[in-house]
């Protein structure tokens, strides 16, 4: 087709997905208007760019586009397509212009699309735009998608900013995704947090002479309390034979004290 020939708007979304940048360039001189339009799968020509990492065409479809729209049936915006692909770049091209904490249709965000991705790089790049104890409609947060998926570094960018206590619908937290795994470098990490969480909470109501390190000796002697009592329950039950205490596994904070 040569290069100055009137294209279709089907054809338009066709070039966009497949990164043909001078095609939709020149489709744009003459119809601008189809920068904010839908093909028939219910994308813009952005998100499909997006989606299919191509940046020297979003680049192209950025002045024209509305760049916080979602997509017709899931309400999936360019930014979240782009960081659910792990795409560094076209999510650093986007940031300027887009709102971070926008929401899908199910409550995502663009770094919950970012943390399934496993790309720290788009978590990092996300992280200081965004609310990380966003909720989904399914109760998941950012942090509980990252123990989900057992991502180390994931969960480390964002235990500091994140609610570790949340609980989803399925009545799961982080640190219960996470010690379902083998190893327990995230399990330790988020029950670290989880106990610091309650040491916080202890000295608020704790008289002012009483130390964060005392409060965490309080919470490892409940947990050791919490233990024995099921021991004893186990050891009532006939036929239950000898009863085995359960494993308390104590947190670093309690180990310094």
């Amino acid at each position: 087709m040569p290069k100055n020939q009137a294209i279709s708007k089907a054809e338009f979304f066709v070039a966009a997905q497949q990164g043909l940048c001078e095609r939709v360039r020149s489709a744009l001189e003459t119809n601008p208007e189809w920068a904010r339009e839908y093909d028939e799968d219910g994308f813009t020509a952005l998100q499909s760019a997006a989606y299919f990492a191509h940046p020297l065409c979003v680049e192209v479809l950025l002045e024209l586009s509305e760049v916080d729209a979602g997509s017709e049936h899931e309400g999936y915006t360019a930014l979240m397509l782009a960081a659910g692909d792990g795409n560094e770049r076209i999510v650093s091209m986007l940031l300027p212009r887009a709102h971070a904490r926008a929401t899908s249709h199910t409550g995502d965000t663009a770094l919950m699309k970012a943390v399934m991705s496993g790309s720290i790089q788009c978590v990092r790049a996300l992280l200081p735009v965004s609310d990380a104890k966003a909720i989904r409609a399914d109760g998941k947060t950012a942090l509980i998608c990252a123990a989900r998926g057992d991502d180390l570094e994931c969960i480390k960018a964002l235990v500091p900013v994140s609610d570790v206590a949340a609980v989803e619908k399925t009545g799961m937290t982080a640190l219960d995704w996470s010690r379902q795994r083998p190893d327990w470098k995230c399990a330790d990490i988020l029950a670290a947090a989880m106990s610091e969480k309650e040491a916080k909470r202890l000295r608020k109501s704790a008289p002012k002479n009483v130390s964060l390190p005392l409060c965490a000796v309080v919470i490892e002697r409940a947990e050791l309390k919490k233990a024995v009592a099921e021991t004893a329950l186990v050891a009532k039950k006939p036929g239950s034979g000898r009863a085995k205490a359960p494993a308390v596994r104590t947190t670093r904070a309690t180990r310094r004290v």
